[in-house]
């Protein structure tokens, strides 16, 4: 069930108001065989709100407020165990989405609260803006990370049934951040336009890990981590028009980022007191663009680009399950600053008379130093990790097209290779040897696997998109049907290869039918999401068994949308 609606008024003159509301709820349909009979799983309960304050009353003055709230009641994400077929990736045959077998408790809570404050001051010849932010969410989620119950035999290969227990749960009980942009625009300088700014983040955060003994569900562990976060930045950009057809772009930007990490208290289910453990990494990058564009006509451009960007040192502290007899630097993981330099070429045209709107372009990019994480293996754990270099190059296309005057078409298409380049890069394979791993083992460490030359996880070779709208003008109003649909080539799950981890292709479609009148203001429709009812692996869990999750299940729905 969704309930939308948004209200929209002038409260007297250069102010106006708009309040947002949006409650959707969705019925369990998952049923805990454990529990007995009954539908308990997989269902929510949401509800969000968007208040927002526009003041225009002055030619030299604007304002414009926004204040935003989100709770969401639930359950996690299902895991489900020894769904895949050992030394496959298909399905278990006798698998049914509408049943789980779990000895452990699924529930995930959220409430988000934030706002935001954007100024304008106009002093002629330039603009100064003043952007505020902040943030805050509380959430716990807590799930049977083994996705089953604990077999009577040995290996596990029936749906349901576990390696071992592993029930665990993760809260933010405090989390903040606090930003605030100046920046200083020029207005309409002739061929020279610039903007110059400075940029400030701060953001506080406490995560709360808990461990469960998976037999009734007793607290066996317990983790406490928090960390600061403090960057600043400065930036100046501009753009030139070197003549009616030429175009030049570019920008740079310093950037300093400092984090202070510290496990404050980590006792785990398998060993001893881990924590304190503090780390401060810090760093500072030079970042920038350039681009050029050429105007061939009135309706095409082509364009080049090269631009360099990094990411500040990250800390991975998931120490709950870890082991307590390893150095410090090896349980607190710290992944080195990554660079990236991407370079793009391209066109973009309006044709047939505006009907038809293309883009194509070309790209390729390295980065050094790319930070990983390493997932699982032969814990619960995750681990950072930086690879020597990491090499993308593709291709998109982007095609809209009013094929006649009710009906319009959109077609996206993309070619993304990426690799890993590290000879000497390994990680832990699964935990037992259902996965097939395909990845050669580490001279050095016979735990691991290198894995040189790997595709990023989750980062498909080929996508597609295409969506089709037909409407017809009927009464007051307007009759349509609405198609889309979505294609993604497979992917790995984890950096290593795997035959039993590698996500299959996934090809799903949507379906609008329906009827909107007084120019927009009321619709009803109905909707199906997913409507071939494609069932497919989208991740793993790899430390237990062949546990996965899968995409959303088929939904139909009725619709009824009003706007005042």
């Amino acid at each position: 069930m969704n309930l939308e609606g948004a209200v929209t008024g002038g409260i007297s003159d250069g102010i106006a108001a708009r309040l947002s509301v949006l409650h959707q709820r969705r019925d369990d349909y998952v049923d805990n065989t454990l529990n007995g009979p009954g539908e308990d799983l997989e269902g929510y309960r949401e509800s969000a709100a968007r208040l927002q304050f526009l003041f225009d009353g002055s030619d030299d003055f604007e304002a414009l407020a926004n204040v935003h709230m989100r709770s969401l009641d639930g359950t996690a994400r299902l895991f489900r165990s020894s769904i895949i077929v050992p030394g496959t990736n298909d399905i278990q045959p006798d698998f049914r989405r509408e049943f789980i077998s779990i000895d452990g408790r699924n529930e995930q809570d959220l409430d988000q609260i934030g706002g935001n404050l954007r100024m304008r001051w106009d002093f002629n010849r330039v603009s100064l803006y003043s952007v505020t932010g902040y943030e805050s969410v509380d959430t716990y989620s807590r799930g049977d990370i083994d996705g089953g119950y604990i077999y009577g035999n040995f290996p596990p290969n029936e749906p349901g049934e576990a390696l071992f227990p592993a029930e665990s749960a993760d809260g933010l009980p405090h989390h903040r951040q606090l930003s605030q942009e100046f920046r200083l625009e020029s207005n309409e300088w002739g061929r020279f336009d610039w903007q110059a700014g400075l940029f400030w983040f701060d953001e506080s955060i406490d995560v709360d890990s808990f461990s469960y003994d998976g037999f009734g569900g007793a607290e066996n562990g317990y983790a406490v981590q928090r960390q600061d976060n403090t960057a600043w930045a400065v930036f100046v950009s501009g753009e030139y028009d070197l003549t009616d057809r030429w175009i030049l772009r570019g920008g740079l930007r310093y950037t300093d980022d400092q984090k202070d990490f510290v496990a404050e208290r980590v006792t785990g289910p398998f060993g001893p007191p881990i924590a304190p453990i503090a780390v401060s990494p810090e760093d500072t990058n030079v970042s920038g663009d350039f681009s050029a564009t050429f105007k061939v006509n009135d309706d095409v451009n082509v364009y080049g680009r090269i631009a360099s960007g990094f990411r500040a040192p990250s800390v991975q502290g998931r120490l709950m399950f870890a082991d307590a007899s390893l150095p410090a630097d090896e349980l607190v993981t710290v992944a080195e600053t990554e660079t990236v330099l991407s370079i793009e070429a391209g066109v973009k045209a309006d044709l047939l008379d505006n009907r038809v709107r293309l883009g194509f372009s070309v790209f390729d990019y390295t980065v050094d130093d790319q930070q990983l994480t390493a997932v699982g293996g032969n814990a619960n754990i995750a681990r950072l990790v930086n690879a020597d270099e990491t090499k993308g190059r593709g291709f998109e296309v982007d095609l809209e097209a009013y094929v006649t005057e009710n009906l319009l078409v959109t077609f996206g298409a993309s070619y993304n290779d990426t690799e890993i380049n590290d000879p000497d890069l390994s990680v832990i394979p699964c935990a037992v040897n259902f996965c097939t791993v395909l990845d050669p083992v580490d001279p050095g460490n016979p735990a691991a696997v290198l894995i040189d030359g790997n595709s990023l996880p989750q980062a498909p070779k080929n996508v597609y998109n295409l969506t089709a709208r037909w409407g017809v003008p009927m009464g007051n109003g307007e009759f349509f049907i609405y198609t889309d649909w979505a294609y993604r080539s497979e992917v790995n799950f984890f950096l290593y290869d795997s035959v039993s981890f590698t996500g299959k292709s996934l090809l799903e479609g949507g379906l609008r039918v329906g009827y909107n009148w007084n120019y927009g203001d009321y619709e009803v429709a109905m909707y199906g999401r997913n409507i071939t009812d494609e069932e497919v692996v989208v991740g793993a869990i790899d430390f237990n068994n062949l546990t996965g999750f899968l995409n959303e299940p088929r939904l139909w729905g009725l619709e009824f949308t009003a706007r005042f």
